[in-house]
């Protein structure tokens, strides 16, 4: 029972070192997305007015 419980931790601990990169780059890859984003829209924006 003792070993059940252990091997499933470390599968959680695997899941969480792939888990956790993965969502670490979707962030920055969404924060680089809206610093690209904003300047162009503002841009756009002075364009028209």
């Amino acid at each position: 029972m003792f070993c059940v419980g252990l091997n499933r931790q470390s599968d959680y601990r695997a899941t969480l070192s792939v888990v956790m990169p993965f969502r670490t780059l979707c962030v920055l890859l969404a924060t680089q997305s809206v610093e690209t984003c904003i300047p162009t829209l503002e841009r756009e924006w002075r364009e028209l007015s």
